[in-house]
């Protein structure tokens, strides 16, 4: 007599794992997903021309050099905003720098006029080191009140 073939069990599929697996994924695509926004956000402000006349403004001024030695390069991450489109645009940045002696910011509020930049704020801040005072250097000389024109 031939005995009966027993029926085989279907396979148990294990959510846990899957959903694991699939949340990790999901994690993952978010993290590279922020990343490549951040480079490229970062990028686009390093990249600007405002930001590089700062910097070319920065490094040829002979107190900061004389605070901060050289070379000076940036140092960090970038803050603040740039629009521009058709010849016009404003910028308010905030620029992390260092050289060998020290670290300091750039401050600039600046807005574009066909293809010049127009400063309203350019500056440097160095913190004072064992208690002296922080000191600013001003890159951008005010605009002169309308009164003191006539």
């Amino acid at each position: 007599m031939d005995t009966p073939v027993q029926p085989t069990k279907p396979k148990k599929i294990r959510w846990g794992w899957i959903i694991g697996i699939f949340l990790t994924l999901c994690l993952l695509s978010f993290i590279a997903l922020g990343g490549i926004i951040y480079w490229a956000v970062t990028h686009a402000i390093k990249s600007s021309d405002v930001y590089q006349e700062a910097l070319r403004k920065v490094k040829s001024r002979i107190v900061i050099i004389e605070k901060l030695g050289t070379p000076i390069e940036e140092n960090g991450i970038p803050g603040g905003k740039i629009s521009s489109s058709s010849g016009s645009g404003s910028a308010n940045l905030e620029i992390p720098i260092k050289g060998p002696k020290g670290k300091a910011t750039i401050y600039l509020n600046a807005t574009k006029v066909g293809k010049q930049w127009r400063y309203q704020k350019l500056f440097v801040l160095i913190p004072g080191k064992n208690g002296e005072p922080d000191l600013q250097v001003n890159l951008v000389l005010p605009a002169p009140e309308e009164n003191q024109l006539r």
